[in-house]
């Protein structure tokens, strides 16, 4: 389980600066992190540089990424099992909603105190936590595995094909995913 600690920096930190409490607004131990709007403009990078130190010194905090560091990082190409934690953090970054760093837990470091109704939060970059598993089921159909990475925007142009609505790939998000085992194809042949 995480340190408790790390889910009041803001708190400790105001009590040692002596400012306002709480000095970074954050929604526990992980996450997006902002330095509080009560913070005095001119105190902000110190609160920043101080919370980020305080932070990656954690043993339980694989990384921490400032925003000009998530900013800089070019936004990821390749399919997603092979993306680097700061290539997952870049794609899910937003500059006018997101921290103003990011922190990310050791894998298997879990928030959640108790898993009588959670074992996951898919907010972590580790893919035990970012999986969700996608099924297509259909009396008759032969089952098998995806041994590729999938994303939810594959599930209508999917669904589409298997029913037989016509719809441009160019008007989609996602890509049909062949649900046949076998050498047929689920998927329009353009």
């Amino acid at each position: 389980l995480v340190d408790p600690a790390l889910g009041v920096v803001g708190e400790t930190l105001a009590a040692e600066l002596g400012l306002p409490s709480p000095a970074l607004l954050q929604d526990g131990a992980f996450g997006d992190v902002y330095v509080a709007p009560a913070v005095p403009a001119e105190r902000r990078d110190e609160v920043l540089r101080t919370a980020i130190e305080r932070f990656r010194a954690h043993r339980q905090v694989f990384a921490v990424y400032t925003r000009d560091e998530i900013l800089a990082a070019p936004m990821p190409t390749r399919p997603p099992e092979h993306w680097t934690p700061i290539e997952r953090v870049r794609a899910s970054f937003h500059p006018d909603r997101s921290g103003d760093f990011v922190v990310l837990l050791e894998p298997r470091v879990t928030p959640i105190p108790t898993t009588a109704s959670a074992v996951a939060t898919h907010g972590s970059p580790w893919d035990y936590d970012r999986r969700v598993p996608i099924v297509f089921w259909q009396p008759g159909r032969a089952g098998f595995e995806q041994p590729l990475g999938v994303a939810t925007a594959d599930i209508m142009p999917t669904l589409a094909a298997l029913i037989g609505l016509d719809i441009s790939a160019r008007e989609l998000d996602g890509r049909c995913l062949d649900l046949d085992p076998g050498e047929g194809t689920t998927c329009p042949t353009r």
